[in-house]
């Protein structure tokens, strides 16, 4: 069974506006962008370890630059992310968490590795960042097919994922590595503060799960 809610379209369509406006009219201090890439996640509490969840993620990116090498980005982004169980050689089991967010990253950047010759060709290359990103789950869907042994102590988890919080916010850590003053790769890993089910909420019939992901994108500035 699946869930689906889609978001509203209008602050997306606001933010693009805003950034490109921005972007052409303060170029000095403000800049935008667009990133497209992909997760690979994973969630405490399912009893599967390992990075299998592959989802897509893909958004935009605004810049204020507050110093030489310091810039606050934020992002709005789709991403899908989740949980998948390794394929079974026995019997036939898999379990695989399927959960769509719009997210919203605030980061600071530390810029470093100055390059170009040309004053107006400067740029640097490489940026590391922290920061925190607020995400609100728009679509949850369960896929299980789970051998039975005991029906009072198994874990059912699709009885229970209309109980996911619906928020969320993570601990974001990465590495920007521009290639020119345009094209860029990143490298980032986000880790769930907020459990995507607490247990103790719930009578603790189920366990708590907690989710986190390490993110490749592609990003391109205006």
């Amino acid at each position: 069974m699946v869930t689906r809610n889609y978001p509203n379209l209008t602050p997306f369509l606001l933010v693009i506006f805003l950034l490109v406006t921005l972007s052409t009219t303060a170029q000095n201090r403000f800049n935008a962008g667009a990133v497209v890439g992909f997760n690979l996640a994973q969630i405490d509490g399912d009893d599967h370890s390992g990075y299998r969840k592959f989802g897509l993620q893909g958004g935009l990116r605004g810049v204020a630059v507050l110093n030489k090498e310091l810039q606050f980005s934020v992002e709005m982004l789709y991403s899908r992310r989740g949980s998948r169980s390794k394929k079974s050689k026995g019997e036939k089991y898999k379990l695989e968490l399927d959960l769509t967010y719009v997210e919203l990253p605030f980061l600071f950047n530390v810029l470093t590795k100055e390059k170009g010759e040309k004053k107006r060709d400067r740029y640097h290359s490489l940026h590391l960042y922290l920061g925190a990103s607020y995400g609100r789950l728009f679509s949850a869907n369960v896929d299980e097919n789970i051998p039975r042994k005991d029906p009072d102590e198994d874990i059912i988890f699709s009885n229970y994922k209309e109980d996911y919080n619906k928020n969320d916010v993570s601990f974001v850590i990465g590495a920007n590595y521009f290639f020119n003053k345009n094209m860029g790769i990143n490298f980032r890993h986000s880790f769930s503060l907020i459990p995507l089910y607490k247990s103790s909420n719930f009578g603790g019939r189920y366990p708590s799960l907690n989710g986190y992901f390490g993110s490749l994108q592609l990003i391109y500035m205006l």
